[in-house]
C-alpha cells in the first residue's frame, strides 16, 4: 500500500501499545491514525488498497462539490471533476496512496456543517465541525494550521480553536495512557528530524523551488531554509490578512498554497489549490494563462505523447467552450493559442531541465505556483469576480 500501509501501521502499533514513532516511519497524529486503523483494518487482507483510493477519490470529490456550491458553480461540476481527477497531483496521490483525499473530505465536512450552524443548537454544530478539522490536523498538522488560524480569523470565531484542540488534547491523552508513555515527545523529535534531514539533502525532501537553488548553488541549505521560512510566514500573513478582510476565497487559496513555500511539500499537496483553481476558472471564464496551467496540472511530464498533448488539448478545449459565464462561450475571446505556446515552452524548457524524479516535480510545481500567483495578482481584472459569502460569526 506504500504510504498507506504508514498510517496502517501506526494505528496497529497503538493498539499493540507500541511507540508508533519509534517502531515506524510515521509523521501523522496518534488519534487520526488509531482512527484509520480501526476503519480500514476489517479491510487488510483483501481490498484495502481499493478501499484507500475509493474513499481518497470520494474525499477529493466531495471537497469539489462543496467550493463549486461556494465558489465556483455546480451547473458544470462534471467538468470540474473530470478535470480534477485527471490531475497529475491526484494520480500520484492515488499512485502511493497517500491520505490527502480523506484530508480534504474532513476539511469539506468542516465547511458544511460550519456554514449550516443551528441557531437553536449553535455548540452542537461547532462541535460536530471540529471533530473532522481535528482529525485533518492530525494528519498533516503543517497542511492544516495556517487554514485553521486564518479561518478563525475569518469568521470571528473565539471557539474553533478551542474546540479542534478540546478533542485532539484528551484523545492523545487516553493513547498515552493506553501506551504507557508520552508519545508526543516522539512525535516532535520526528518532525523535528524532517528539518534536519531537509539540509542534509539539498532540501530534496521538498518539491517546491528550493531544492532548484541548492543544486545549483550547492552549500547554502542554512541560507535556503531561512528564506524559505519567511516566505512560508509571508504567504500565512497573506492568508490571514485576507482573512481579515473577509475574503474567504483568497482565504483558502492562500492557507493551503502557504505551505508550498517551506521545505516540506509534495507534488499532491497542490490538490486543494488546483480545485480552487479549475472552479474560478470554470465560472468565471478563462483568461491568459489559465490553459497553460491546466495543462501543466494534467500533464506536466509526460509531454513527449502525442495522445497525452491530445488529451490535453480535447479536456483545455472543453473548458474554453464550456463555461458558467455566457460571454466566455465565444472562442474567439478565449483563444488558447497563447497558452498552449506558453505549454509548450514551458514543456521544451523542462525537457532541457530533465533531471531525477523528485527535482522535476519541483520544476513543475514551482512553474505552476508562479503561474497561479500571477493570475490571483490579477484578480481586479477579473479572474475573481464574485464577492465571497462572508461566514457568520461564531
Amino acid at each position: 500500500m506504500h504510504d498507506g500501509y504508514v498510517y496502517l501501521k501506526a494505528g496497529g502499533d497503538i493498539v499493540d501499545r507500541k511507540n508508533p514513532y519509534i517502531s515506524g516511519d510515521t509523521r501523522s497524529g496518534t488519534a487520526s491514525s488509531l482512527l484509520i486503523f480501526l476503519f480500514f483494518s476489517p479491510f487488510m487482507n483483501f481490498a484495502s488498497t481499493s478501499m484507500f483510493q475509493i474513499i481518497n477519490l470520494a474525499g477529493v470529490t466531495w471537497f469539489a462539490w462543496v467550493i463549486a456550491g461556494r465558489y465556483g458553480s455546480r451547473r458544470n461540476f462534471l467538468l470540474l471533476i473530470l478535470l480534477t481527477l485527471w490531475i497529475s497531483p491526484v494520480r500520484e496521490m492515488l499512485a502511493i496512496n497517500q491520505v490527502n483525499g480523506i484530508i480534504l473530505g474532513l476539511v469539506a465536512s468542516f465547511l458544511q456543517l460550519e456554514s449550516k450552524q443551528s441557531s437553536r443548537k449553535p455548540w452542537l454544530y461547532r462541535f460536530l465541525a471540529s471533530f473532522p478539522l481535528a482529525m485533518a490536523l492530525d494528519l498533516k498538522p503543517h497542511l492544516l494550521v495556517i487554514f485553521i488560524i486564518a479561518w478563525s480569523i475569518l469568521t470571528k470565531s473565539k471557539t474553533l480553536i478551542v474546540l479542534t484542540f478540546s478533542q485532539l488534547v484528551p484523545a492523545h491523552l487516553i493513547i498515552d495512557i493506553y501506551i504507557g508513555e508520552i508519545v508526543e515527545i516522539s512525535w516532535l523529535e520526528r518532525l523535528n528530524s524532517i528539518k534536519q534531514t531537509a539540509g542534509t539533502n539539498s532540501l530534496g525532501d521538498s518539491v517546491t523551488i528550493w531544492p532548484i537553488i541548492t543544486r545549483i548553488f550547492p552549500g547554502v541549505e542554512s541560507l535556503v531554509t531561512f528564506l524559505a521560512l519567511v516566505s512560508f510566514l509571508v504567504a500565512a500573513l497573506c492568508s490571514f490578512y485576507f482573512a481579515s478582510k473577509r475574503s474567504a476565497l483568497l482565504t483558502l487559496l492562500f492557507s493551503f498554497t502557504a505551505p508550498a513555500f517551506y521545505i516540506y511539500f509534495h507534488f499532491y499537496d497542490l490538490i486543494p489549490v488546483a480545485i480552487l483553481f479549475l472552479s474560478l476558472v470554470i465560472k468565471n471564464g478563462n483568461r491568459f494563462p489559465d490553459v497553460a496551467i491546466v495543462s501543466l496540472l494534467l500533464i506536466p511530464k509526460e509531454f513527449t505523447s502525442f495522445r497525452n498533448l491530445t488529451l490535453v488539448f480535447m479536456l483545455t478545449l472543453l473548458l474554453n467552450l464550456i463555461s458558467y459565464n455566457p460571454k466566455a462561450t465565444r472562442i474567439s475571446k478565449f483563444a488558447p493559442i497563447p497558452d498552449y505556446l506558453l505549454y509548450a515552452g514551458l514543456c521544451i524548457l523542462n525537457a532541457q531541465l530533465f533531471v531525477d524524479a523528485r527535482l522535476t516535480q519541483s520544476i513543475f510545481v514551482t512553474e505552476i505556483l508562479m503561474l497561479l500567483i500571477w493570475r490571483i495578482s490579477e484578480r481586479t481584472n477579473g479572474f475573481i469576480s464574485q464577492t465571497s459569502p462572508e461566514p457568520k460569526s461564531q
